[in-house]
């Protein structure tokens, strides 16, 4: 029997303070996807989205994004009152994330709970951090951006960027109450979601989560580990990550992620990625490694005279290895969508890793093409579209009469209309060879392109999808026909 599982980031639920978070509506979906025989919830990366709302966009691979916390959750425990999240209710009928105004509320209102946070409460956050560690790296981190009012921590005395030295402990010393914030803020999150993923569990769903592979230049990671990333005196990235031209884009794209020192990661046995790697899978079942190209061979975007952009070979089958021996690859699979080298090719194949699969990408070009049913690999997840596409609806919708005629053609289909052969691919995917097939929540609601997740290379109006708060209904009725096509 195939694996089956639904797409739906956290912020995408309809929930009632205007974002997506681990409380109610969380529930209702997972109770929801139990009910319809779902196996697996696939998510996108919890962490600190950057300022245009891209979770890709890594602040802190290791903490999760303050706005997914569940207020109703802190009125239970009798740190907030309900009368104060009121006024957030007023974004929950918004058809997008006010991302802007939900989160700057609700980060207000976590500050407010922690001020009436009992010592208990306190100390157990603070027996917390001896679990996980690296959280007292982000408390000093984001402790040192507010008190000197930064958004760049290159922006702030030299003296203070080591929080075990003598200069940082007396600064956290004096600023205990905002240091401790920190911690609180993510030992909250952290028992919410533990929480949320072990209900899930319970009704035998599993979560995957997603590892952004690159980080922001003002991101703690840089700040914590400067000589892993390829940076100039001023500690400005010397190239950036991103791609040449492609499908998505014909300029190809620059995300102004700093490129990894690959040099000094391999001297100490890749113990960043290990750590990385390890720490996620404390939060998720399975873990989907982005941009996976990346690790073998990736493209930098120089920012030095005479230095062009090029692609460079690192990590590899000696990374790999590496993770082979410390992790395994049970719980691992990798974005490996695109055009791949020989030797991405060779590294996938070597450790059988699991990949992914697009339907939207089997129908330009005949037959032959990898992406169609009958000509998948066994070992990858097979999908309509993932978040970086169209709506399946939304794709079928933008083809021409020509090339609709060939969709059917190749999907072997006679449907008369849009939403028959909508069904039709989805059939197509359960009587491919894949092991695991996974559909967006848009696509199980035949929504068209206006509940588009991201468009590749634009900065503004994306990330912002949220289901309609009806779609449960939707969501059952459609998932009937679903699942006997599944059968």
């Amino acid at each position: 029997m195939k694996g089956f599982g639904i797409l739906c980031p956290v912020s995408a639920l309809p929930a009632k303070h205007g974002v997506g978070d681990f409380g109610e509506e969380a529930y209702k979906f997972v109770d929801l996807l139990e009910k319809n025989k779902i196996d697996f919830w696939q998510i996108l990366p919890l962490t600190k989205t950057n300022e245009f709302n891209c979770p890709y966009g890594c602040y802190s691979t290791h903490t999760i994004d303050e706005m997914y916390v569940d207020l109703n959750d802190l009125v239970k425990i009798g740190i907030l009152q309900e009368k104060q999240t009121k006024n957030l209710e007023k974004y929950k009928k918004n058809k997008k994330i006010d991302y802007k105004n939900v989160k700057k509320e609700k980060l207000h209102l976590f500050e407010e709970a922690y001020k009436n946070a009992d010592k208990t409460l306190i100390s157990k956050s603070i027996k917390f951090l001896k679990q996980k560690p690296y959280i007292e790296n982000y408390a000093y981190f984001e402790t040192l951006l507010e008190v000197f009012n930064q958004h760049d921590w290159r922006n702030i005395d030299k003296k203070y960027w080591k929080s075990n030295s003598l200069v940082g402990k007396d600064f956290i010393k004096k600023n205990k109450k905002i240091y401790e914030k920190y911690i609180f803020f993510q030992y909250i999150l952290f028992f919410q979601w533990k929480k949320l993923k072990n209900y899930a569990n319970s009704k035998g769903i599993k979560i995957l989560g997603d590892l952004p592979i690159y980080c922001e230049k003002e991101s703690l990671e840089v700040f914590s580990n400067p000589k892993y990333f390829k940076l100039d005196e001023n500690l400005m990235p010397l190239a950036t990550g991103g791609c040449p031209p492609d499908c998505f884009t014909d300029k190809g794209q620059d995300w102004g992620t700093c490129i990894f020192n690959w040099k000094e990661i391999k001297k100490d046995n890749y113990k960043y990625f290990i750590e990385r790697i390890k720490n996620q899978l404390d939060k998720f079942d399975y873990l989907r490694l982005d941009h996976f190209i990346g690790y073998v061979e990736h493209y930098e975007n120089s920012k030095q005279e005479n230095v062009p952009s090029a692609w460079h070979k690192e990590g590899g089958d000696d990374l790999f290895k590496e993770i082979k021996n410390k992790i395994g690859f049970e719980k691992l699979f990798i974005e490996d969508l695109g055009t791949l080298s020989e030797e991405c090719l060779k590294v996938r194949d070597k450790y059988n890793l699991k990949g992914m699969s697009i339907l939207q990408f089997a129908f330009d070009s005949d037959e032959k093409n990898p992406y169609l049913p009958y000509n998948t690999r066994k070992n990858c997840i097979y999908y309509l579209g993932n978040h970086d596409n169209n709506t399946f609806m939304g794709f079928l919708q933008s083809l021409s009469k020509e090339k609709l005629e060939k969709v059917k053609k190749l999907l072997k289909s006679s449907a008369k209309n849009l939403k028959k052969l909508h069904f039709d691919a989805i059939s197509a995917l359960f009587n491919s060879n894949v092991d695991v097939v996974i559909l967006q929540t848009q696509d199980v609601l035949l929504q068209d392109s206006s509940a588009r997740i991201n468009y590749p290379g634009r900065l503004e109006d994306c990330w912002d999808y949220k289901m309609p708060s009806n779609y449960s209904k939707i969501f059952s009725k459609n998932m009937k026909k679903i699942l006997k096509l599944k059968k």
